[in-house]
């Protein structure tokens, strides 16, 4: 979910039927992401998740104004893939050849509770790790989308100053 400009915040506002569930999910009240709040769901219950964005930035509380932005219905029992490191930390040469793979990150994806259900494959992307919400792609190193190899794409030099010496990246991964 991505938050609007004149917005200030997010709230999720959890149900089931006609009843909140409080700590069921969370929300990053800046960035709208959602997650699970809890270690264990009913397998195979279908959770709905509501989420609102409120615009934060009228100093009097009443005058602010909300509005539904997202219904997610979250089928419990179906565990997430993880990567298999959570970080990774690599060093690359200045005679690294471009093309060349520097790095092989690993998702694991377990199986579905429903097994007539399928999950699809692991997809592999990679951004640089920014201050904002947009996901900005690396200008030095690029992911096989289908096997997590990392492969330089720009020739590193040390000697270039206005090169970055370090690149922090984040990895994710989808389902196809």
């Amino acid at each position: 979910m991505k938050q609007h400009e004149n917005l200030h915040g997010f709230d999720v506002i959890k149900r089931f039927g006609n009843f909140l569930a409080d700590g069921t999910f969370t929300v990053d009240s800046i960035t709208g992401v959602v997650r699970t709040a809890q270690k264990h769901y009913n397998p195979g219950e279908t959770y709905r998740v509501f989420v609102q964005a409120r615009d934060r930035t009228p100093t009097d509380p009443t005058l602010s104004q909300e509005s539904e932005i997202a219904v997610l219905e979250i089928y419990a029992g179906d565990r997430a893939p993880q990567f298999a490191k959570q970080q990774y930390s690599i060093g690359i040469p200045e005679d690294t050849e471009v093309e060349n793979s520097v790095a092989d990150v690993k998702a694991h994806s377990f199986k579905p509770v429903d097994e007539r259900r399928s999950k699809g494959d692991l997809r592999y992307s990679l951004y640089v790790d920014g201050n904002g919400i947009e996901r900005e792609p690396s200008r030095y190193f690029t992911i096989g989308e289908a096997n997590g190899v990392i492969h330089l794409k720009k020739r590193i030099d040390f000697d270039d100053e206005t090169q970055l010496r370090n690149h922090k990246l984040i990895g994710l991964f989808s389902l196809s």
